[in-house]
């Protein structure tokens, strides 16, 4: 795909949501606007446009999560490269997913009042979830529920549960899920509504559009939902704002705890591990709470034991205790862990 060049609008965060069709139909009027300053790039069929979209807020118990970082990409090709521009972000998107350690599925949609023919979203999996999924146990079929209920007749969706998935492998389950990418091929809907056109191979054509979304910060809302106990969030290790939190246990008793709290911290960041250091004079129950509620993946404590017997303890935000490392073996530790 080439991508020659990106246009890139940001809006007042706004409370309530842009309707998509409209949104698809200003962006159609803004390629074709676009177009008048694009006449001397080589090949100005595969422009993309990018703009940026800042929606409501998704709230997580008493957390509120503000979704204003969602990004739309829209692409005006030919049927070919459209075909190739989905199956590339549809692969892309999966590949974020996947570094994130996400518990997803990519469900058929219902196009909606948007148009177009193929229409998918990426769910990550969730009881909180705003829409209820269908998906086989077997296989990668998955389905919004409501839209197989219609294709099939209109049951409940909840009569689907352990019925024969319609790709013939496995039983579906029900699972609701939250909503955080959605790709569609638009087709030229909107461009022959606008008259839009651009070079073909032998004339003029209307471009088939492609509209590629993804929610950045309702990511970390739905990671939050598969990643969180009673005393608070656990953050995956590529979302955690840090690697390691580094702990000192009253160290105004040992001026050696201080020290021996500097050097690990700068043995860390020597290594590249992103790492805060939580140097207050505050009791030891006090901070390890504080650290479960920040949900960073790891926690390295530095008290009197360590200078006793030379190892380091080192918890894992889910576990309940701490293990011993040596001061060799920290490093790999922290990397594998």
């Amino acid at each position: 795909i080439n991508k020659l060049c990106y246009f890139v609008r940001s809006r007042p965060k706004y409370t309530g949501r842009m309707d998509s069709s409209t949104g698809s139909h200003q962006m159609a009027k803004y390629y074709k606007n676009c177009l008048n300053f694009a006449k001397d790039l080589k090949d100005k069929n595969n422009l993309n446009i990018v703009p940026r979209f800042h929606e409501a807020e998704f709230e997580w118990n008493h957390i509120s999560i503000w979704r204003n970082n969602n990004f739309n990409k829209f692409s005006f090709t030919d049927k070919e490269s459209l075909d190739q521009s989905y199956s590339v972000m549809k692969e892309a998107y999966k590949k974020i997913f996947d570094s994130l350690g996400l518990d997803y599925r990519i469900v058929k949609a219902d196009s909606g009042a948007i148009g177009g023919s193929d229409s998918e979203e990426f769910h990550v999996l969730a009881d909180s979830g705003e829409d209820l999924l269908a998906f086989s146990d077997k296989s990668e079929y998955a389905i919004n529920a409501e839209l197989l209920t219609e294709l099939q007749d209109g049951q409940d969706p909840y009569s689907l549960e352990g019925k024969p998935s319609p790709d013939g492998k496995g039983l579906l389950k029900l699972k609701k899920g939250i909503e955080v990418g959605h790709i569609f091929k638009l087709g030229r809907k909107y461009s022959e509504i606008l008259n839009l056109r651009i070079q073909g191979e032998n004339n003029d054509i209307h471009p088939e559009m492609g509209c590629y979304g993804i929610g950045a910060s309702r990511i970390v809302a739905a990671a939050i939902e598969q990643n969180h106990d009673e005393k608070g969030i656990i953050w995956p290790k590529a979302l955690a704002p840090f690697e390691v939190a580094l702990v000192e246990v009253n160290p105004k008793k040992k001026d050696e705890i201080k020290e021996k709290s500097s050097e690990i911290y700068n043995l860390l960041k020597e290594n590249d591990i992103d790492v805060l250091w939580d140097d207050r004079e505050k009791r030891p129950g006090v901070k390890f709470t504080d650290m479960e509620v920040t949900g960073i993946p790891l926690t390295i404590i530095i008290g009197e034991r360590t200078l006793e017997t030379g190892e380091i303890e080192i918890k894992k935000r889910q576990d309940e205790k701490p293990q011993l490392v040596s001061h060799q073996n920290l490093i790999s530790t922290v990397k594998t862990n």
